[in-house]
C-alpha cells in the first residue's frame, strides 16, 4: 500500500508543480463523432501538440494514459518517475503533463498522463484488430465534469454548462466517484 500512496503523492505534487488543469470552453456545447463502437469501444479524437490522435474512453480507468512513444512525439513533460500502475497486469509509469490538450471547443492545460510503455500487453494485442495507444480516464472526466453519449447517433456531447443529475445528464462525478444513468426510448 506504501507504493500506492507514494504514487498518488507524486502525481498531487506534479500537478501542484504546474499549477494544476485549467479547462475552458471556446464555445457552448459541443459535440463530437465516436468511433470503434464495432469493436464495443468508444474512441474519440483529441489533440496533442496540434496533431489529432484516437483516445479511448475508459470510464473506469484510473487515470489518463498515454504510451512513451506518443509523449516522446508530442512533448509531454515528464514529471515524475516509478509510479506503481495495476491494470492488465503490475508495472511502473512515469507521470507526464500535456501543457495543450483540445478536442473541438474543449481546452485543456496541464492534463495528466501517465506515461507507459504499452497499455496494452502484446498477447492480447495480438488478438485485437486495433491498438490502444492513448486512453482518457478519470481525470478527463473530472475536468468534463458531464457528457452525455448517443450511442444510436455515435456521438458525445460535453455541455459547456452541467445541468443537475435529474435533468437529462447520463454520466456525472460526485465527490470522486462516476455516476451513470440510463435513458431508455418509448415506443420503440
Amino acid at each position: 500500500i506504501y507504493q500506492v500512496l507514494d504514487s498518488l503523492h507524486k502525481k498531487y505534487k506534479a500537478m501542484a508543480d504546474v499549477g494544476g488543469s485549467e479547462i475552458r470552453y471556446t464555445s457552448q456545447n459541443m459535440k463530437t463523432a465516436l468511433f470503434g463502437l464495432d469493436t464495443e469501444y468508444i474512441f474519440l479524437k483529441a489533440s496533442l501538440a496540434k496533431e489529432e490522435i484516437p483516445f479511448l474512453l475508459d470510464t473506469g480507468a484510473g487515470g489518463n494514459l498515454l504510451t512513451k512513444e506518443l509523449a516522446r512525439k508530442y512533448n509531454v513533460k515528464i514529471m515524475a518517475d516509478s509510479l506503481v500502475m495495476m491494470g492488465f497486469g503490475k508495472g511502473y509509469a512515469q507521470i507526464g503533463i500535456a501543457e495543450n490538450f483540445k478536442m473541438g471547443n474543449i481546452e485543456i492545460k496541464n492534463m495528466p498522463f501517465y506515461v507507459v510503455d504499452e497499455i496494452v500487453p502484446a498477447d492480447i494485442r495480438k488478438k485485437m484488430n486495433f491498438e490502444i495507444n492513448a486512453i482518457l480516464g478519470i481525470d478527463f472526466l473530472k475536468l468534463v465534469n458531464t457528457l452525455e453519449i448517443d450511442v444510436k447517433e455515435k456521438t458525445i456531447l460535453f455541455p459547456s454548462v452541467t445541468s443537475q443529475p435529474e435533468q437529462k445528464m447520463n454520466m456525472m462525478i460526485s465527490n470522486s466517484a462516476l455516476y451513470v444513468q440510463i435513458f431508455m426510448p418509448t415506443g420503440e
